[in-house]
């Protein structure tokens, strides 16, 4: 992928190229989640490091991308150029669905399959680490309402770290700056 050489419009650029890589990322990991837990329940001759070692390298990689996406938006927002409402509320739409698997899963897992002693500890891990996948796409719409300093300020900051509620807020975000175009680019 090549970058654009103006300088304005570089920035934007990568935090959608960063804001990609992360969505892919995220998806990856249940998946790797999966395998492990086919391997173990089939009996294959493994170790569980090694069966562990994909998904954690992945929960990793995408704990990178959400690092990497919070200090582009910061970037950004210092240089008064950050993403659209509307084009965060696309990647926060988008990762709905692994919001969803990763609660049934664990719920499923935990209830019905009645795993909650192995459930249970892992139980704080979990949550931050999906609480921390939520602070990739917040931290352009936060950045975005930094610059704006729209009425309501604090409480739209405050919504971006909700989960649920800050799809919510993006969604009224983008369709009142969606009107003014001026302040919208």
């Amino acid at each position: 992928m090549k970058f654009p050489t103006n300088y304005k419009t570089r920035g934007l650029t990568i935090a959608k190229w960063l804001l990609g890589a992360f969505a892919i990322a995220v998806y990856l990991v249940p998946i790797a989640v999966y395998r492990t837990l086919s391997t173990l329940v089939s009996n294959e001759t493994s170790s569980p490091l090694t069966l562990l070692a994909l998904p954690v390298s992945l929960m990793l990689l995408v704990c990178l991308f959400v690092v990497l996406n919070i200090i582009t938006a910061a970037v950004c927002a210092i240089r008064k150029q950050t993403l659209p409402f509307g084009t965060a509320l696309i990647f926060k739409l988008a990762l709905i669905p692994f919001y969803a698997v990763n609660f049934a899963v664990w719920f499923i897992g935990s209830v019905v399959f009645h795993t909650a002693l192995v459930v249970i500890p892992m139980l704080p891990f979990i949550i931050a680490y999906t609480y921390f996948t939520i602070l990739a796409t917040s931290a352009y719409a936060v950045c975005r309402l930094l610059i704006l300093r729209p009425k309501g300020f604090v409480k739209h900051c405050v919504l971006q770290f909700i989960f649920v509620l800050d799809i919510i807020d993006t969604i009224i975000l983008a369709v009142k700056y969606r009107k003014n175009n001026s302040a919208e680019r």
